[in-house]
């Protein structure tokens, strides 16, 4: 009876599942390269589009903070700010960079913020929201 209690227990053990996120820090750090597309708004009276750039500096258990830049048709170049992806508690990657200051003159300053989920290296359901248009979209992978 001890043996099949022990084997039972051995068995259990060799079963059990591992708790470990799905993702290794290594998968995830890294540059993320990405275009967008911004509907008309009063900003941008012709759309926008651009790309950007960002880098893991880092990570802090499940949080990755990034730092890089934006570069739209309308407003140049500026850094992203806010920026990182995160494992959540549903074990999805999710990616979200924000720029606070596109425009170099009032009124003319926009704020984008970019949300979406990383699956296997790519940014995928990629939302741009914006303070004077519609929703626009991106993409993006990990290079």
């Amino acid at each position: 009876m001890k043996k099949l209690l022990l084997l039972s227990a051995l068995f259990i053990f060799a079963c059990s599942s591992d708790d470990s996120s799905p993702s290794t820090s290594a998968s995830i750090e890294g540059t993320y390269v990405g275009t967008f597309e911004i509907p008309v708004g009063p900003y941008t009276p012709n759309g926008d589009s651009g790309s950007f750039t960002v880098t893991t500096i880092g990570s802090f258990d499940d949080f990755y903070p990034l730092e890089g830049t934006i570069t739209s048709s309308v407003f140049g170049s500026s850094e992203v700010n806010g920026s990182y992806i995160e494992l959540d508690e549903s074990n999805e990657l999710i990616f979200s960079i924000s720029v606070l200051s596109l425009g170099n003159e009032w009124p003319n300053v926009e704020v984008y913020g970019f949300d979406g989920v990383i699956v296997n290296g790519q940014i995928t359901n990629g939302v741009v929201t914006t303070a004077h248009t519609q929703d626009g979209t991106f993409t993006g992978f990990r290079q």
